[in-house]
């Protein structure tokens, strides 16, 4: 075989490689997640992710059997977004808090049930959606608990993340990378095992019981609720001691391999902007971050395994705040009925 043979060959498994992972992330996740993001868009749009609360005296049950019933309330907000001149990008129901700012209050954490990431070309036309949920207009089902906006830079999220979690994922198929074993648990006792002295993610016990068969809100109550897509949302705070987010940056890159070998990954990143006029929570962050989890069992049983208690020994932010989610549109049209449980014994 020429030379000239050889480079054609790995020119073409080359771009081949480069157009399968930029499938798999901007186009194939995207329908999977129901997320409306383009690849390519206006750079001088940016993003907003909002909280939402709902507003009257609805009541939101934690099985997620009401989806059905919120359905009117979720299609008012989008159209509220589309009359403002913006675009839903992503609507996510809550299963849970994970981290918790101690700069929210935590009743206001408790109360969201949906996160909503939507771009705007304008302040103006964000101004004006937000308004309409204050004013009674279409869309006022919900109260905006807050809401941050961030640059969302076209490079790092549509080619470069692809990319580098192609490139773990390669990595790891050819061998020269490790397969993490995210699978086998163990007794609550092995498990405190591996947590160190003081460190405030070391609740092996917490997150035991949390991820446990007894969980259902984690893991879901039927097979097509733990086959759902996961985002986790994250409002990310850096720590300033460059020892701890250090140590911080690896616990995050063996996350992102971790989910890269499982078909997960980082799928959106941005920058906060400055403080949001009119809002009522308007707090630092160093960083904006959807991250994408397989399935809901997938997530329960991951947080119990010895894997992630011993990983996150060496995760180090300072005072941040997430939400892991569902696309709401995977919480409708369920075929298998939800079983009758008391709420005692999903938690």
């Amino acid at each position: 075989m020429s030379a000239k043979q050889v480079v054609t060959i790995v020119g073409a498994a080359a771009a081949a490689f480069v157009g399968w992972f930029q499938y798999h992330y901007n186009v194939h996740k995207r329908k999977v997640l129901d997320s409306n993001q383009s690849m390519f868009y206006n750079s001088n749009s940016f993003h907003t992710i909002t909280a939402l609360v709902p507003s009257g005296e609805l009541k939101i049950m934690f099985d997620h059997s009401d989806s059905e019933k919120l359905k009117e309330r979720v299609d008012r907000l989008h159209d509220a977004i589309s009359n403002a001149g913006g675009k839903r990008i992503y609507t996510g129901r809550t299963l849970t808090p994970g981290a918790v700012s101690a700069r929210v209050p935590t009743d206001l954490i408790q109360g969201v049930r949906i996160v909503l990431v939507s771009q705007w070309e304008s302040f103006d036309q964000f101004k004006n959606f937000r308004a309409s949920l204050q004013a009674g207009e279409p869309g006022s089902d919900w109260k905006v608990a807050w809401s941050t906006g961030f640059k969302r830079d076209i490079f790092s999220n549509s080619l470069f993340l692809p990319m580098w979690l192609g490139n773990m994922k390669v990595q790891n198929m050819l061998g020269i990378r490790s397969t993490y074993d995210v699978q086998t648990t163990d007794t609550i006792e092995e498990l405190m095992k591996l947590t160190k002295e003081g460190s405030k993610y070391g609740g092996a016990e917490r997150m035991a019981r949390s991820a446990g068969q007894g969980n259902r809100v984690m893991r879901g109550f039927t097979k097509e609720q733990k086959a759902q897509p996961v985002v986790i949302w994250n409002w990310l705070l850096a720590e300033t001691d460059q020892t701890k987010r250090k140590s911080d940056q690896g616990y995050g890159n063996r996350m992102m391999e971790m989910l890269a070998q499982n078909g997960g990954g980082i799928m959106d990143i941005g920058i906060p902007m400055a403080n949001l006029p009119g809002e009522k929570i308007n707090l630092k962050w160093s960083s904006i971050a959807g991250v994408h989890y397989p399935t809901r069992d997938f997530m329960a049983d991951l947080i119990r395994s010895r894997w992630m208690v011993g990983n996150i020994q060496t995760k180090s932010l300072g005072d941040s705040l997430n939400y892991l989610t569902v696309p709401f549109s995977s919480t409708l049209d369920l075929k298998e009925p939800l079983p009758t449980l008391p709420m005692s014994a999903a938690l």
